[in-house]
């Protein structure tokens, strides 16, 4: 594995499909912080279950689409703790993220990747 920071960003719709369970189709691209050469950008898709004070996840993905050498199909596990809920509905929710990258499983010490931070849905 490359093993750099990274600093990340994504974006997408949110739609409902019942009440508490949420598709999330995103792209986002993963800026690596020692080598820019090797920023990736990438795209999931993520069912989620929406609780009471955050949310739980899953999905699938595909990793540094643009680089045909190291192109890579993710497992994506997240959870999110709701921070703020507008009168409106917009949430703004801590996130933490966890990837598996699906062609080394045989090397998940050297090929995963977690990243945290923010997310912010518009309602």
């Amino acid at each position: 594995g490359r093993c750099a920071p990274l600093f990340g960003f994504k974006f997408g719709p949110d739609v409902r499909i019942t009440p508490n369970v949420r598709f999330s189709p995103s792209l986002g691209i993963a800026s690596n912080t020692r080598d820019g050469n090797n920023s990736s950008l990438f795209a999931e898709g993520e069912v989620r279950r929406e609780l009471s004070k955050g949310f739980i996840g899953a999905g699938l993905g595909v990793w540094d689409f643009t680089h045909s050498d190291t192109v890579a199909p993710t497992l994506l596990l997240d959870f999110g703790l709701k921070l703020h809920q507008a009168a409106n509905g917009n949430r703004l929710y801590f996130t933490t993220e966890a990837r598996s990258f699906l062609d080394k499983t045989d090397d998940v010490p050297n090929n995963y990747q977690f990243w945290g931070g923010f997310r912010y849905i518009w309602r």
